[in-house]
């Protein structure tokens, strides 16, 4: 990769500590896809191994999962999978809200959870590291990419914003399918050779995380998670890393059509759409264009004021 992009100016006051916070991470991950330079002076020494809690959306035997761990394992931390023991996508940041969880040891280091990918994490904190913080969460590597409105229903994502919520550094990932490849043998090819760079890059990214620590010696600022998307494609042929806003462009949405013959069942349909894109920077478009797109999330879902005023003017006054 060989080309970097800011993700642009703000939109109003209201995204100002998030673009501030997206502002620093920038200036740290600058180089990551061009130059190298050290950690800065006055930060908090690397410590070189983390204790990387690692989770997904996809169930704890995906390939996704499997590339990131061994990159990560590699790379000398110390990884602890706690998944969901089968595929959740779509789950957000659902979760289990009574009766019981089954909890498995399916292997040195890793368990899986008969729940929600944000189940996932929780018990990965609460029961199997009791005890110990982990130093980071790394949610996926994801098959098929979390951009723009799926971000929302992304468990993969929602995983990440969970373990933000409870004080843990994250980080989404996920690499992206091609919609041509659904009827091909295999299917998604591109995606599950791209699984290996992908984890590459997420390995990049702590390296640059772990040494470029602020003074107070955190990865990430409080209530940020990276969103990284990765594109189905050859590492020699993605265009750069880019920062991204998350765009409003779906790309696809989930259909239903009545089963022939059953009038009581529907059949859930995949539909590729052609939405025009309104987000400068985009992460959908920068990722269609053969980009990686990093995005900082914070899990703040307000409008931002432009759109909230006016409402508020409209129902201002109302008696409770």
């Amino acid at each position: 990769m060989t080309e970097c992009i800011d993700a642009g100016a703000s939109r109003s006051r209201s995204h100002r500590r998030r673009l501030t916070i997206a502002a620093a991470l920038a200036l740290v991950f600058a180089a990551v896809a061009c130059a190298s330079p050290g950690p800065r002076t006055g930060a908090a020494a690397p410590r070189g191994s983390l204790l990387v809690l690692l989770t997904n959306d996809d169930g704890y035997l995906s390939p996704g999962i499997r590339a990131v761990r061994e990159a990560l394992e590699a790379a000398g931390h110390d990884v602890v999978m706690v998944a969901p023991l089968e595929n959740r996508s779509g789950a957000g940041s659902s979760t289990t809200t009574g009766g019981t969880l089954e909890l498995r040891e399916q292997g040195p280091k890793t368990w899986s959870v008969g729940g929600t990918p944000a189940d996932s994490v929780r018990v990965g904190l609460d029961v199997v590291l009791r005890g110990r913080t982990p130093d980071l969460v790394v949610s996926g590597a994801n098959f098929g990419q979390n951009v723009g409105p799926s971000t929302l229903a992304s468990g993969t994502v929602g995983a990440a914003l969970t373990a933000m919520q409870a004080g843990i550094p994250s980080i989404a990932v996920s690499v992206a399918i091609d919609p041509e490849e659904a009827r091909a043998e295999p299917r998604f090819a591109s995606t599950l050779a791209a699984f290996d760079d992908a984890a590459a890059l997420v390995v990049r990214l702590v390296r640059r995380l772990d040494a470029s620590r602020a003074d107070d010696g955190s990865l990430l600022p409080p209530f940020a998670s990276l969103n990284l998307n990765y594109p189905a494609r050859e590492a020699s042929a993605v265009a750069g890393l880019a920062w991204a806003a998350i765009g409003r462009s779906e790309g696809f949405r989930f259909g239903y059509e009545r089963q022939e013959g059953a009038a009581d069942t529907l059949r859930v349909v995949f539909r590729p759409t052609n939405d025009g894109e309104s987000v400068a920077r985009a992460d959908t478009a920068l990722l269609a264009r053969g980009y990686a797109t990093l995005t900082v999330l914070d899990g703040d879902l307000a409008a931002p004021d432009e759109v909230r005023e006016p409402v508020r003017l409209r129902l201002e006054g109302i008696a409770p």
